[in-house]
C-alpha cells in the first residue's frame, strides 16, 4: 500500500513538472514570436539542448536575437557557424560573430577569436590582434590563452620578444594542470628560457 502511494505521488509530481515545463515553453515561444530578444535567445538555447534535429531552429532564433543586438546570441552564432550547427559551416561568419561577442564574453570566446586571427581563419593573419585577445583571455584565466600568450612572447609574435613574460605565462598555464602546458613549461628549464637552465627540473616536469 505504501509503495503504491509513493508511486502515485511520484507520477503526480512528474506530470505536474511536465505541465509546468510545457507552460513555460509555450510562454517562451509566445514571447520570442513577439520579438523579445531574451526570449528568442533562450528559445534558441532550449532547442539547441534538444539535439541535432533542433539545431536549425535554434540557429534561427539565435539569429533573430542577434539582429536585436542581444550579445549572448553572438557567441552562440559564432559556434554554430564554426561547427555547422543548424547552418552551413562558414569561417567568415564565425569570425564575424566571434569578433562581435568577444568584448562582452568570457575568456574562451576571446581565445577563440585570437586563434582565428593567429591562423587566419575567416580573416587575414594578424598577430597583433591575436596577441591582444590572447592577453585579454589569459587575464580572465583561460588556460589555452595563457599557453598561447607565452608562445607569442617567446617568439615575438605581435609583441616584442620577452622571455621573462613568456616564462611567467607558461608557468601560470602549467599551474592549471594541463599536460601540454606542463610539457611546454619543462622546455623553459631545458633551454634556460626566461629562467636559469635546470635540466633536472625539466626532466622532473616531463
Amino acid at each position: 500500500m505504501i509503495v503504491r502511494m509513493k508511486f502515485l505521488l511520484f507520477m503526480f509530481l512528474y506530470f505536474c513538472a511536465v505541465n509546468i515545463g510545457f507552460a513555460q515553453d509555450s510562454q517562451l515561444i509566445k514571447n520570442a514570436e513577439k520579438g523579445v530578444a531574451e526570449a528568442q535567445y533562450l528559445l534558441g538555447e532550449t532547442l539547441f539542448k534538444k539535439g541535432k534535429t533542433h539545431y536549425k531552429e535554434a540557429a534561427y532564433w539565435f539569429q533573430k536575437a542577434a539582429w536585436q543586438d542581444y550579445k549572448a546570441a553572438y557567441m552562440e552564432l559564432a559556434y554554430c557557424y564554426e561547427n555547422g550547427f543548424g547552418v552551413e559551416k562558414n569561417d567568415s561568419m564565425a569570425f564575424k560573430y566571434f569578433k562581435l561577442a568577444a568584448p562582452y564574453c568570457y575568456g574562451k570566446v576571446q581565445c577563440d577569436l585570437a586563434y582565428h586571427y593567429e591562423k587566419g581563419i575567416g580573416t587575414s593573419v594578424n598577430y597583433a590582434e591575436a596577441f591582444y585577445w590572447y592577453n585579454k583571455a589569459a587575464l580572465q584565466g583561460d588556460v589555452l590563452a595563457m599557453n598561447n600568450l607565452a608562445s607569442f612572447y617567446r617568439f615575438g609574435l605581435g609583441v616584442a620578444k620577452d622571455d621573462k613574460q613568456s616564462f611567467y605565462w607558461q608557468k601560470k598555464a602549467a599551474e592549471q594542470g594541463n599536460p601540454i602546458c606542463i610539457y611546454n613549461f619543462a622546455t623553459y628549464f631545458l633551454f634556460g628560457t626566461g629562467t636559469e637552465k635546470d635540466e633536472k627540473q625539466a626532466f622532473f616536469l616531463l
